[in-house]
């Protein structure tokens, strides 16, 4: 930044850096912004003990997304996940679910389903597949 330059050479850089960032925005800046924000932010990290590896079909076992940048997309033939720098494509089925957890909703299997129409079986094989990425943490109610 020329602090020390004469009015001119003010003007022109002040040009300058107003076209580079006129340049820079387009219509999707704020999303691609926020996947940045995903990709590095990995989450609050919450051990899923006992719970390493497959999450068992408890229905009363609460779940819970460790990272404050999740999002959803989708249209009807998939809904897509982003968090903690992951991405998941998935059946528009978990819609529900996923739509619980991105609020910040701390819920069990039992209603998740109830709330989905899936079985807890099926939620309990999403609850693995996050925990694994650390993108969710599973813990008995409090």
């Amino acid at each position: 930044m020329p602090t020390v330059a004469g009015p001119a050479e003010r003007t022109a850089y002040a040009e300058q850096l107003l076209k580079e960032v006129s340049e820079a925005l387009h219509p999707h800046v704020v999303s691609e912004f926020a996947a940045s924000l995903d990709a590095r932010d990995p989450g609050r990290p919450a051990p899923s003990l006992p719970c390493i590896g497959d999450v068992p079909a408890d229905p009363g076992l609460v779940l819970a997304l460790t990272t404050a940048w999740a999002a959803l997309e989708g249209a009807a033939a998939a809904v897509v996940l982003r968090a903690a720098g992951h991405e998941w494509e998935l059946h528009t089925s978990v819609r529900p679910v996923l739509e619980a957890l991105v609020s910040g909703a701390r819920l069990t299997f039992g209603d998740l389903a109830e709330r989905s129409g899936l079985t807890v079986e099926q939620v309990a094989a999403l609850a693995t597949e996050l925990v694994s990425k650390g993108v969710a943490a599973v813990s008995q109610p409090r």
